[in-house]
């Protein structure tokens, strides 16, 4: 009866921890692909941007077309109750995102020489993510377009 038990136990928390984990890659916005122009997988990084203990997403969708190009964060609180995501606009070629102290960079570069910067940062209070800072080639200066929130159909 006892390992009976322990075995169930223990199918209960692989069934919870399989439910922790949300395929954000399955629900991008209509409109939007995972490659780049040459079929590549874009930049992406999944880390817990809001601290409750499911993995969130951050990553460059391409346009259909391939001339434009967003940053879409899905927040695991967000996106499993309401489908929300955020997003901005971001034209830059080459991605690299890095997640340290709450903290989530992406540094671009274009043709190897001119870099954009952008820093997010968790805001419990909205529950939302916000930008902390925005430079292009090391000059801090306000972000071209906004952090917007979207919803999935």
């Amino acid at each position: 009866m006892k390992n009976i038990l322990i075995i169930a136990a223990l199918l209960l928390s692989i069934k919870l921890n399989a439910q922790s984990v949300i395929d954000y890659k399955e629900k991008i916005p209509f409109g939007y692909k995972l490659v780049d122009v040459n079929n590549n997988l874009n930049s992406s990084i999944e880390e817990d941007f809001d601290n409750d203990g499911i993995m969130d997403l951050a990553i460059i969708l391409n346009e259909n077309s391939d001339y434009n190009k967003i940053l879409a964060v899905y927040l695991s609180s967000n996106f499993m109750n309401q489908q929300t995501f955020q997003h901005i606009e971001w034209t830059h070629m080459v991605n690299d995102f890095e997640f340290n102290n709450g903290v989530l960079k992406l540094f671009s570069s274009d043709l190897q020489k001119f870099t954009t910067e952008i820093n997010l940062k968790y805001d419990p209070l909205i529950k939302k993510m916000k930008i902390l800072s925005y430079d292009e080639d090391g000059v801090k200066m306000k972000p071209k377009s906004k952090l917007i929130e979207s919803r999935l159909p």
